[in-house]
């Protein structure tokens, strides 16, 4: 081989190397962008999705004081019924009572 030939060689591959060597830190930049990209929407989407949660647990709980709330007026006019229902036959136990004292104590 001629001393042209093996310099031309030597050139090709010092430019071979530089063109790797910028691919390699092309790829390195690009990757690192990447990665940043990519953190950044994690990042978004997991305040997208905590906001989002957020919406729906305040919901459940507005819906679970609702009906705790509802539960709580029925119960009240339930045992109101009940109240109204005792006091509607109070006399008649009062009357009952009072004849089992007045027997017991003849």
């Amino acid at each position: 081989m001629s001393k042209e030939a093996l310099t031309r060689v030597r050139n090709a591959e010092t430019e071979a190397a530089a063109i790797r060597d910028k691919a390699n830190a092309d790829a390195q930049v690009m990757l690192e962008a990447n990665e940043k990209a990519c953190a950044a929407e994690a990042e978004q989407q997991l305040t997208d999705t905590a906001a989002e949660w957020k919406e729906k647990l305040q919901s459940v709980q507005e819906k679970a004081a609702r009906l705790i709330e509802l539960s709580r007026e029925s119960a009240g006019d339930e045992a109101q019924q009940i109240r109204e229902q005792a006091e509607g036959k109070m006399p008649e136990a009062v009357k009952v009572i009072m004849r089992e004292m007045y027997r017991s104590c003849q």
